[in-house]
């Protein structure tokens, strides 16, 4: 079986700051239909960047796996 395709449509679906500097985000997205295989998780990965310098917090601070 190959492999399932990238989930479409990413989008912000809320984002909030929070009283301790903190972010929380809520994103969306199209699930792939009729994948070979079924789809237990997605890992999501990300980074900003603020006056033309790109900030990347470490590993830890920067994934979140989610079922779904």
């Amino acid at each position: 079986p190959s492999a399932p395709p990238a989930p479409a449509n990413l989008q912000l679906a809320n984002s909030t700051v929070n009283s301790d500097g903190t972010v929380t985000v809520t994103i969306a997205w199209d699930l792939p239909e009729e994948p070979d295989i079924p789809v237990h998780h997605y890992k999501v990965f990300w980074s900003w960047t603020v006056s033309n310098k790109s900030l990347v917090p470490t590993k830890k601070k920067r994934r979140k796996t989610t079922d779904g």
